[in-house]
């Protein structure tokens, strides 16, 4: 297993807290509940990336968000920006695909 960077532990952490975080001065372009099923999706996501020890990081807004926000989701964005080394793109896709139906992966 690899080491996590304090950065990625955080963000870790913050991907498994279940409440919304609400930033005062910006109105979020997503419902609660919105928010809840992109949390759900993401906690999946890196569970299973995490299972079979591929590196993920976060990039764009994605970042943005953690960094400034100290939030998965800055309030005005509506997705979840993650990249993995296009070597183990196959691993990834796999991996989700065995999740079963409640997950698509578009590709």
């Amino acid at each position: 297993m690899t080491t996590r960077s304090a950065c990625t532990q955080r963000y870790a952490r913050e991907v498994t807290t279940p409440e919304v975080k609400e930033v005062p001065g910006f109105v979020s372009v997503m419902t609660r509940d919105d928010g809840d099923v992109m949390r759900r999706l993401l906690r999946t996501f890196v569970q299973t990336v995490d299972a079979i020890n591929i590196t993920y990081l976060m990039y764009s807004g994605t970042l943005l968000g953690s960094y400034r926000h100290h939030s998965i989701i800055i309030p005005w964005d509506d997705d979840v920006d993650l990249m993995v080394d296009a070597a183990k793109r196959s691993q990834v896709i796999r991996a989700m695909a065995s999740l079963g139906s409640a997950f698509h992966l578009n590709t």
